[in-house]
C-alpha cells in the first residue's frame, strides 16, 4: 500500500489557485503527526490514514487544490475515487459540506468526523436519481467480495471495490470500533 500514499501537493487541472472570494471556517489548531513518511497537519488525519491500511484502502494525502478546498484524502476503489475531508466533530459537517459543494469539485465525497459509532463515521455526498446529494454514510462488509465499502443511507448502496448493488442482498454489517481504537493506538505517540 505505500506507493499509494502520496503528500504531493501537487494541482489537478480542475484545481483553482485563487483562494479569494473563500470563507474561512474556525480554525482548530492539530497536532502535526508523521505517519507512514507523510506528515499530516493532525494526529486525527494520521488515525483515519491507519484505518484505511487496515481496511485495504489504498489513499493519498492532500492529492490536489480544489477552488477554496484541499481535500485531505483521495480513497482508489475500482468504482472510482472517493475524496475525503477530516473534521474534529460532527458539528463541522455543515461548514464542511458547503466548502465541498462551493470547490467546484464534481464526484463523491466523505466528511469524516473524530469518531466513529459502530458503523456510521460521517456524510456521503452521492449521486441518486441523477442528481449529487449529501447523505448520512455507512462502512459495510461486502458479502460478494468481502471488502469493506461505503454506502449512502438515502443513495447508493454499491460496493466501491466490486460494484455489487442490485438490491442490498451483499450488504453485511460491520462494526469498525474496534480497528478504530487500533489505529488510535497506532497513531498516539508518533511525532
Amino acid at each position: 500500500m505505500s506507493a499509494a500514499r502520496s503528500a504531493s501537493g501537487s494541482s489537478s487541472g480542475a484545481a483553482c489557485r485563487s483562494r479569494r472570494g473563500c470563507f474561512r471556517m474556525t480554525e482548530r489548531k492539530g497536532i502535526p503527526t508523521l505517519y507512514e513518511g507523510v506528515l499530516m497537519r493532525s494526529r486525527t488525519e494520521a488515525r483515519w490514514a491507519a484505518l484505511f491500511d487496515q481496511i485495504e484502502w489504498a489513499w493519498k494525502y492532500e492529492p490536489f487544490d480544489c477552488l477554496c478546498w484541499i481535500p485531505d484524502f483521495s480513497i482508489s476503489f475500482p468504482a472510482g475515487d472517493i475524496l475525503v475531508e477530516v473534521k474534529s466533530t460532527g458539528e463541522d459537517f455543515p461548514s464542511a459540506t458547503h466548502k465541498i459543494d462551493k470547490s467546484g469539485f464534481v464526484g463523491p465525497a466523505m466528511v469524516l468526523a473524530q469518531d466513529i459509532t459502530g458503523q456510521t463515521a460521517g456524510r456521503l455526498l452521492d449521486q441518486s436519481g441523477g442528481h449529487w446529494s449529501w447523505c448520512q454514510m455507512e462502512f459495510f462488509r461486502c458479502l460478494s467480495c468481502y471488502s469493506i465499502s461505503v454506502l449512502a443511507y438515502d443513495g447508493s448502496w454499491a460496493c466501491r471495490a466490486c460494484g455489487e448493488g442490485d438490491g442490498n442482498s451483499h450488504v453485511g454489517h460491520v462494526d469498525l470500533s474496534s480497528e478504530w481504537a487500533r489505529a488510535g493506538n497506532r497513531v498516539q505517540w508518533l511525532p
